[in-house]
């Protein structure tokens, strides 16, 4: 009896233990379709967010994935928990059918700063200067700027350019097409300065628009900046603050001569588009530029002001950080200011300006009267 009882007993449950498995068989592809689909919803400027209907399919608003999550002939099967249970091999679809009949979920980090009215290719390859990027340095310009217009009109803080993105952002391609063949093209350029005249008609370009349409040259200032690489360099200026003071604090290196040493890469850093001479000695250096493709080219743009993004004005940024061991570091003159020459001065602690010149013209006159 009790033999029988065991026997009836561990039947029941086999039955119950294979009516769970095919009903969780039954639900778990609408649990799988639910993950795939409910990413699109924690994207802000995601399309199915804009007026209008959605520009693309790749993004599907948060209710589609619910009208996609069952495939058609198994949604009886999952309305009724034990027909499931019963026909759970002709109802529920293989998981491999399921990944081959299921659409693919592509994120595209472009789509999703756009909309359906300002949705277009970013750089038009319509323009020679986009075969003459070796360096992609068109590339990530355009392509942030587009996604900083499209940013800007979402906001609402400038109205003047709500709904006008893309017209915009071409008139900025025109101009600095206009730019390219003026500077640019077919002109004898080594790939390091090729690189820096692109990045400085793009610098035009993007203030020569903007400024017009957006009416705030601070703002147009900032999207310049993070264009040329500002977040770069306010993640590597810590390194740099480290760097100094491991060199002061537990090297015990001279500052002054570590001040020194950095100015061959900056010199490295302009290449061929400035002719420079560097003259000092253990007390002072100057570092003199006569001549410079960057202020030759915004001059004749007529936007001088922008030289404070290029040229020594960038190096000074590195520069800077030797002040807080007592290093004197200044900018005595720049063609920016209508001088001849671009000056920057490294001195020692306390060293007062043209101390060593003086000292040697003081010397002249005694050797003459004796």
């Amino acid at each position: 009896m009790m033999a029988r009882m065991g026997k009836v007993a561990l039947c029941s449950l086999a039955r119950a233990a294979g009516r769970g498995c095919e009903h969780h068989a039954a639900h778990e592809p609408v649990l799988q379709h639910l993950s795939l689909g409910s990413c699109s919803s924690i994207w802000p400027f995601s399309s199915s967010s804009s007026s209008g209907p959605s520009s693309s399919p790749q993004h599907p608003s948060p209710s589609e994935p619910h009208e996609q999550s069952s495939p058609p002939q198994a949604a009886p099967a999952q309305d009724t928990p034990q027909s499931a249970a019963t026909s759970s091999s002709t109802a529920v679809p293989s998981m491999s059918h399921q990944r081959e009949s299921q659409p693919a979920q592509v994120f595209s980090t472009a789509e999703l700063y756009t909309d359906a009215n300002a949705n277009v290719p970013l750089k038009s390859a319509q323009y020679a200067s986009s075969l003459d990027d070796p360096f992609g340095v068109q590339r990530n310009w355009f392509t942030a700027l587009y996604k900083q217009l499209n940013y800007i009109a979402k906001t609402g803080q400038v109205k003047t350019i709500v709904g006008r993105q893309k017209e915009v952002f071409q008139q900025v391609e025109a101009e600095f097409e206009h730019l390219y063949n003026k500077y640019v093209k077919d002109k004898p350029l080594q790939p390091g300065d090729h690189r820096s005249m692109l990045m400085c008609c793009l610098a035009v370009a993007t203030y020569r628009v903007l400024n017009d349409e957006i009416e705030d040259t601070r703002l147009v200032r900032e999207v310049i900046r993070t264009n040329l690489g500002s977040m770069m360099i306010s993640l590597l200026q810590p390194i740099h603050r480290f760097k100094l003071w491991v060199l002061r604090h537990i090297l015990r290196e001279d500052m002054y001569n570590q001040a020194v040493g950095l100015l061959p890469a900056m010199l490295q850093d302009m290449g061929g588009l400035v002719e420079h001479k560097v003259e000092g000695d253990d007390r002072e250096t100057m570092l003199t530029v006569s001549k410079c493709a960057y202020h030759e080219l915004l001059t004749q743009e007529e936007t001088p002001f922008l030289l404070s993004e290029f040229c020594c004005h960038h190096g000074l940024l590195w520069m800077h950080e030797y002040r807080k061991y007592g290093v004197i570091v200044s900018m005595d003159n720049c063609k920016a200011w209508d001088d001849s020459c671009c000056q920057m001065r490294i001195a020692r602690p306390g060293q007062q300006a043209g101390t060593a010149a003086q000292g040697a013209s003081a010397e002249a006159p005694k050797e003459n009267s004796s």
